[in-house]
């Protein structure tokens, strides 16, 4: 794996994993500031999860990366169903609580 799909990873696991604060990775990923609490300990489960998948030897083979990508569009178009009903949500009733934590899900699967 390149080293900024590595960056990625591990940005994308801090961001998931901190309990307080924020994660601006707006110059990009050469230069990203961390605000607040991060458990790092879970971060490095999924760096290890990442790492076992990209050597998994399964996934070398044409059926394992056929399986890989079909559940990577999977996963995409469920998370694009997610933010849909989470718009359509809040296009509803946009005053209602509701609809503030349906905006705080749609930042939290943005981000």
């Amino acid at each position: 794996m390149a080293s900024d799909r590595w960056a990625r990873v591990i940005a994308a696991s801090i961001a998931r994993h901190q309990t307080r604060g924020l994660v601006d990775d707006a110059t990009g990923l050469a230069d990203v500031v961390i605000h607040g609490r991060v458990n790092l300990l879970a971060v490095a489960e999924d760096i290890v999860a990442a790492s076992a998948r990209q050597l998994d030897p399964a996934r070398r083979s044409w059926a394992g990366w056929f399986s890989h990508c079909v559940e990577d569009r999977r996963d995409l178009r469920r998370i694009e169903r997610r933010r849909e009903r989470l718009a359509e949500q809040i296009r509803s009733d946009p005053a209602s609580p509701d609809a503030a934590i349906a905006r705080l899900k749609l930042r939290d699967l943005e981000s």
